[in-house]
C-alpha cells in the first residue's frame, strides 16, 4: 500500500471580510441522543402477499395497503432507533473525513464539498466555514483557493479548532509517495519514496512482494512486483505474502490493517489476527489518506485506486454492494448493512453518516481498541528474521568484537576468534579503518536455511558467509581444507540457483589478468564447488589494453563465447543492513 502527500502552497492574496457570518447550520434540526449498542435485527420490508384465500382485487389492495403501512412502520421503528446526535439536515455533495486518529483535528471538523466547492464542518453541525474553496489539497485539514492565479488563500484549522486563513505567495507542491516492497529471498522491506532504499524501522507495514530488482543498499531500483501483499516488519514476514491489495496506518500508531482477497476486503490487526471476513468494498473517494498506499502491480497513480475505511475508536465504517453500516472491531454488527446511503469513520464518539439524502450526525459510546503486542509466534514460521540470525549470534558477537579491537588496537595482532574473519587478515586491515560492518540473511540454495554474509563497509563485496551444519554456524568454503572464501581483490556476486561468480583481478606492470569462476553449493550445503572457469589475459594494460579469452583449458576463445559461459547467471540483489 502507498501514502500520498501533497503540500499546498499558493501564490496569490485575497480579502477575507467576505468568509464572516459562516457558522450556523439550517433552522429547526433537532438533536436526539441515544445509546447505539446492537440497535436492531434485520428489519422486514417487503408487504405481505396476498392472502390465497382472497377472491377480490379489493381484499388484494387492503392486505397490499395493509403491509405497506405495517413496513413503513417497522421502517420507522428502526430510523427512531438510529443513535442521531444531529438529524440528518445537510444536503451537500460528500463529507470527507480521515481515518487517522493520532491528530486532535479529526475529531473538530470534517471537510464539506458542494458544487465543487470545500469548507469545513464541526461535529456538532455547525460551520466552521461554509464552502467556499474552488480546490482543495489531499492533505487532512489544508485547503486552498487559486482558480485564478491574482487571489490565492489557503485554509487550514489550527490544533486548538480555530479557523485560519491567509494569503500566501508561494506555489503548490506536487504529490510524494511512500510504498514498501519485500524482497522474500533477503527478508528485506525496501521503502520508495522519491527512490528506493532498505526500510529501517519497526513498524508493521503492508509489503508487496518483489519480482524483480536491480542494485543493491540505497541504490535498488524496483523493476517488477509480484501481485502479492501481506504483513511485515523488519524482523519478518507476519502473514503470507497471498492478498490482492492492503492498506494500513501504522505510522500513524493504528493498529488495524485492511487486506483484500477475492475482491473484497477484511480486516485485520497488526499482529495478522483476522477479524472479519472479506466482505466490504472501498470508499469511492478515500484514495489520499493513510500512511501506507501500496499499488497493485500495473495500477499507476494516475489511476483511482480507492480504500476502505480503518477502524477508528473501535468501530468500523463499512459498505457492501454499495449499502453501509457500521460493525465493531469484533466483527458484531453496530448499524446493519443498508441502514444508511454513506458512513464515514467514528471520530470523538460521532460520525457523519447519509440517509434519504442528506447528512446527519451519529452519536456512539465509547469503544474499545485492544493494545495489540507482536509476538513471536505471530511471525510466519518460514521467513522469520529474528529467529534465523539467532542461529548466527555467536558469528555476529565475534564479527563485532573483531571491529571493536580494530578500533581500539589499529590491527588485529593479538585478536583470537575461532572464526577466520576474512577482514581481519592482515591485507584487509587497512582497508576498514572507517567500518560499516553489515549483514543479509539468504537462502542461497533454496534448502530452507538461511546464509549469514557478512561485508565490513558499504563499498565492499561480501566479506565472509556463514552456513548451519547440524545448527551450528560454519564458514561456507571454497573447499573443505578452506576456512576462508574470499581473498585479497576477489570480487563475488550471488546468482540464482545456489551460483556464486567469483572475480579475481591480477594486476601486473602491462600484463594483467582477470579470472572468473563459478561455484555451486554441494548438495550437502557445507562448501563451493567449482562449476566453470575462463580467463581474460590483458597486454599492454593500462595504456592500450589488448584482451585475449581463454577457457578453462587455456585455449583462445572469442569474447562472445566467453560471455555465454557467464551470461546465464542471474545476479542476486542482497539488501545489507547493519548488525543489530
Amino acid at each position: 500500500m502507498k501514502k500520498k502527500t501533497i503540500a499546498a502552497i499558493l501564490s496569490m492574496t485575497m480579502a477575507l471580510s467576505f468568509l464572516s457570518g459562516c457558522g450556523n447550520k439550517d433552522e429547526g434540526n433537532t438533536a436526539n441522543g441515544g445509546n447505539v449498542g446492537s440497535l436492531f435485527g434485520n428489519v422486514e420490508k417487503e408487504a405481505k402477499g396476498a392472502s390465497e384465500e382472497a377472491g377480490s382485487e379489493t381484499a388484494k389492495s387492503t392486505e397490499e395497503k395493509d403491509g405497506k403501512e405495517a413496513a413503513s412502520e417497522e421502517d420507522k421503528k428502526a430510523s427512531d432507533q438510529i443513535a442521531w446526535a444531529v438529524e440528518p439536515f445537510l444536503s451537500v455533495d460528500d463529507i470527507l473525513v480521515d481515518d487517522i486518529t493520532s491528530d486532535a483535528r479529526v475529531n473538530m471538523v470534517a471537510i464539506v464539498k458542494n458544487k465543487e466547492k470545500y469548507g469545513y464542518i464541526r461535529y456538532d453541525g455547525t460551520y466552521a466555514l461554509e464552502p467556499f474553496f474552488e480546490g482543495r489539497t489531499p492533505d487532512r485539514f489544508g485547503l486552498y483557493n487559486n482558480r485564478n492565479s491574482d487571489d490565492g488563500l489557503m485554509g487550514d484549522i489550527t490544533e486548538s479548532g480555530e479557523l485560519s486563513i491567509i494569503s500566501t505567495g508561494l506555489g503548490w507542491g506536487g504529490p510524494g509517495y511512500f510504498a514498501y516492497y519485500y524482497d522474500v529471498n533477503t527478508m528485506s522491506i525496501y521503502q520508495e519514496f522519491g527512490g528506493y532504499g532498505p526500510y529501517t524501522e519497526d513498524k508493521v507495514q503492508v509489503v508487496n512482494q518483489i519480482k524483480s530488482a536491480e542494485g543493491t543498499g540505497q541504490n535498488i531500483n524496483i523493476q517488477e512486483t509480484e501481485s502479492k501483499f501481506g504483513l511485515a516488519n523488519t524482523k519478518g514476514l507476519i502473514t503470507e505474502l497471498k492478498y490482492e491489495d492492503g492498506y494500513c496506518n501504522t505510522d500513524d500508531g493504528s493498529p488495524y490493517v485492511a487486506l483484500k482477497s477475492g475482491g473484497k476486503w477484511g480486516f485485520f490487526r497488526i499482529n495478522g489476527e483476522q477479524l472479519t471476513d472479506f466482505l466490504y468494498e472501498e470508499f469511492t473517494g478515500h484514495d489520499q489518506d493513510g500512511n501506507n498506499w501500496t499499488l497493485p502491480n500495473g495500477i499507476t497513480f494516475e489511476d483511482d485506486h480507492f480504500m476502505p475505511y480503518l477502524p477508528t475508536e473501535g468501530y468500523i465504517a463499512v459498505k457492501q454492494n454499495g449499502k453501509c453500516g457500521y460493525i465493531d472491531v469484533e466483527g458484531k454488527e453496530i448499524y446493519p448493512i443498508g441502514t444508511f446511503e454513506d458512513v464515514r469513520p467514528v471520530h470523538g464518539q460521532k460520525a457523519w453518516a447519509k440517509k434519504d439524502g442528506k447528512w446527519g450526525l451519529l452519536e456512539f459510546p465509547a469503544g474499545s481498541d485492544k493494545a495489540v503486542e507482536i509476538k513471536k509466534e505471530d511471525y510466519y514460521k518460514l521467513d522469520d528474521k529474528a529467529e534465523a540470525l539467532e542461529a548466527y549470534s555467536d558469528v555476529v558477537a565475534e564479527y563485532k568484537r573483531g571491529f571493536e579491537y580494530l578500533a581500539a588496537h589499529g590491527n588485529m595482532e593479538g585478536f583470537d576468534s575461532k572464526y577466520g574473519f576474512t577482514a581481519f587478515m592482515e591485507s584487509h586491515q587497512y582497508d576498514i579503518q572507517d567500518p560499516k560492518p553489515s549483514y543479509v540473511l539468504y537462502d542461497i540454495n533454496g534448502d530452507g536455511i538461511r546464509e549469514l554474509i557478512l561485508q565490513p563497509g558499504d563499498w565492499f563485496t561480501y566479506d565472509d558467509i556463514f552456513t548451519l551444519v547440524n545448527g551450528k554456524p560454519t564458514h561456507l568454503s571454497l573447499d573443505s581444507d578452506s576456512s576462508q572464501i574470499l581473498g585479497y581483490g576477489a570480487e563475488i556476486h550471488l546468482c540464482e540457483g545456489g551460483h556464486m561468480l567469483w572475480y579475481i583481478y591480477e594486476r601486473y606492470t602491462e600484463h594483467s589478468f582477470t579470472n572468473v569462476k563459478i561455484f555451486k553449493m554441494s548438495d550437502d550445503g557445507t562448501k563451493w564447488e567449482e562449476e566453470a572457469y575462463a580467463y581474460a589475459d590483458i597486454t599492454d594494460w593500462p595504456a592500450n589494453p589488448v584482451y585475449t579469452y581463454h577457457d578453462v583449458a587455456g585455449n583462445e576463445i572469442t569474447k562472445e563465447e566467453y560471455d555465454a559461459i557467464f551470461d546465464r547467471y542471474d545476479s542476486v540483489q542482497l539488501t545489507f543492513m547493519p548488525l543489530p
